[in-house]
């Protein structure tokens, strides 16, 4: 089980940087037994690398035809707008609710895997998980909902670039969070309120100027 997670994840990397870097292009068939011979490995990981990766939004399935590459070019109006709100929710639930020791057993166990991470979904999905870990400590259903639809919006929305932006800068992020958490623990709600814009200030005004 644990090699087929590591070749999935393989040929994840590869398809995900090939789209990056432009080899496939928008509207290109791709290819999963040339895939599978070019990384040495059996169909089975790569259909499994493809279908996640449609699921994020990089790759579209058409049927009685195969898996294309998606001509979908970023929104970073929208995507900018999606973290706004996102950010505001986060910061709302960072203020008004209690955080105790399983809350924050919690938060320290998703930054764990945060740091664990050896690949673009799997950091991006702890990463949520973590957000997602905050906004249910407000035990509010609504709020969680709402959240939980952000974040979905914004993964289907980032682009390669973005994927690998995200885990290019894993540890100044992981630095943000856990200065989050630690303030929470400290009670210092003003503090981790900070942390949580100084990420949102780090990824927006310096990293996303990177790539756009």
């Amino acid at each position: 089980m644990i090699q087929v997670l590591s070749l999935k994840e393989e040929a994840y990397n590869y398809i995900a940087d090939q789209i990056k870097n432009k080899k496939y292009l928008p509207k290109e068939r791709i290819n999963e037994s040339q895939i599978s011979k070019e990384l040495n490995m059996s169909r089975t990981p790569v259909r499994q690398a493809i279908v996640q990766l449609e699921q994020e939004g990089l790759i579209e399935h058409y049927l009685h035809q195969g898996y294309y590459v998606c001509e979908k070019p970023i929104d970073m109006d929208t995507y900018l707008n999606l973290l706004d709100v996102l950010t505001l929710l986060i910061k709302d639930v960072i203020l008004t609710a209690d955080f105790d020791e399983t809350a924050l057993a919690d938060l320290r166990e998703k930054l764990i895997e945060m740091e664990q991470a050896n690949c673009r979904h799997s950091f991006i999905d702890a990463q949520s998980q973590f957000f997602l870990k905050i906004l249910e400590t407000k035990q509010n259903e609504f709020s969680y909902d709402v959240g939980l639809l952000l974040i979905e919006s914004l993964t289907k929305l980032a682009t390669p670039e973005v994927r690998a932006l995200m885990l290019e800068t894993k540890e100044k992020i992981i630095y943000f969070c856990e200065s989050t958490v630690m303030h929470l623990a400290n009670n210092q709600k003003n503090h981790a309120l900070g942390a949580m814009e100084g990420l949102y200030d780090f990824f927006v005004l310096h990293a996303l100027k990177k790539i756009y």
